[in-house]
This record gives structure tokens, C-alpha cells and sequence, in this order.
């Protein structure tokens, strides 16, 4: 192989976060009747103890954004105490239109990992609902079903590792113009 060779991406894929275990990086969950969010997003955002959710439906897009607990629309991501850990928030209404919207099955366990943004004094998370890992029921015999330990993924994911690496790059793109963090996601085509 030539030098100049090693550098020409044509024929690979982006192998995608999704296949390999993130524990330290953020993530959302969503099940048949709470959403929640991990130890990371937390630990992030030390001192923040109420956010707000921010939906784009037709991105299918999830932002977490610091709140006050006077805005109006907050919620408490956290249990407070000695040791703050993340709280599983009820809410039936939201977790059924988000299911619905993206087509998921409530038996199952969406867990959707995400990207921590921070500018000019401002942070966010930001969560891409159309690259879920999916936990499915199992149970043994006479057994409550509990979720598996493993994922599933998207049929759509078969037979591939990620995104060609010129799509890759087409899809996820920052831009910082004059101190702003501009996140884009393109269009998806799979």
C-alpha cells in the first residue's frame, strides 16, 4: 500500500458509536412509559438539576437544554440527595408520541446515545432518535420479562458497520460562527 493510499476512504464505512459500549458518553432512554438520561449527562452538567426538552419531529431530534426550576416546562433529570443519579421521568403523553412518531415498538427499551455541546456559556445535548440501540423482552419460564442485556438494531443497519465515509461527513456536520455552535444534521438517507 502507497502512502497516499492509506488516506483514500473509498469503499469504508464509519463504524458506528452504536456497536460498542459508550457507558461514559451521553445517552437517553425511553421505555413503554418513562424517559431518562444517564450518569454521563449528569456529570456534565454538575449543577444543573432541572432541564427542558426539545423536540424536533421532523429531524427527529431531542435536545436537552439547562433549565431553572421556574421556567416554565421544566423537569428534574435528577434525584437529589447525597448522590445525585438520574431520574426516570413518567410521562405517558410524550414517550407515546414519540413512539409513535418513530415507529417503536413500547415493548421494547430505546437507548439513544448523544453529543454534549458547549458554547459562549451555553450547553445542550443533543440526541438523534433515528440511531437507537433496542433492548427487547426476554423471560425465562414462569419469569416477569426483564430486557435483554444486548442490543438489536435497525433492520436497515443489516449487513453493514456504519455510513460510507463521504455520507458520514455529508450528515453530521458543526459549524462555529462568531462564537456559536451550529449542529446540523442532513437529511437522512438510508
Amino acid at each position: 500500500m502507497q502512502d497516499d493510499d492509506a488516506f483514500n476512504d473509498d469503499g469504508y464505512e464509519v463504524v458506528r458509536q452504536e456497536f460498542f459500549a459508550r457507558v461514559h458518553e451521553p445517552s437517553i432512554t425511553f421505555t413503554h412509559r418513562t424517559v431518562s438520561v444517564n450518569t454521563a449527562c449528569l456529570k456534565r452538567l454538575p449543577d444543573v438539576d432541572y432541564v427542558q426538552l426539545l423536540i424536533n419531529q421532523e429531524e427527529r431530534i431531542v435536545k436537552i437544554r439547562p433549565s431553572s426550576e421556574d421556567e416554565k416546562d421544566a423537569l428534574a433529570w435528577c434525584a437529589l440527595g447525597a448522590k445525585r443519579c438520574p431520574k426516570q421521568i413518567v410521562g405517558p403523553a410524550f414517550i407515546v408520541g414519540v413512539m409513535n412518531m418513530m415507529g417503536w415498538n413500547p415493548d421494547y427499551r430505546y437507548k439513544v446515545l448523544g453529543k454534549f455541546y458547549c458554547s459562549n456559556g451555553r450547553s445542550l445535548f443533543v440526541f438523534d432518535l433515528t440511531m437507537p440501540n433496542i433492548y427487547q423482552r426476554a423471560s425465562n419460564d414462569g419469569e416477569n420479562p426483564k430486557f435483554a442485556r444486548h442490543p438489536t438494531f435497525p433492520k436497515e443497519w443489516e449487513n453493514q458497520f456504519g455510513l460510507p465515509v463521504a455520507e458520514h461527513s455529508k450528515r453530521f456536520q458543526v459549524r462555529i460562527f462568531k462564537d456559536h455552535i451550529i449542529f446540523e444534521i442532513k437529511e437522512n438517507t438510508l
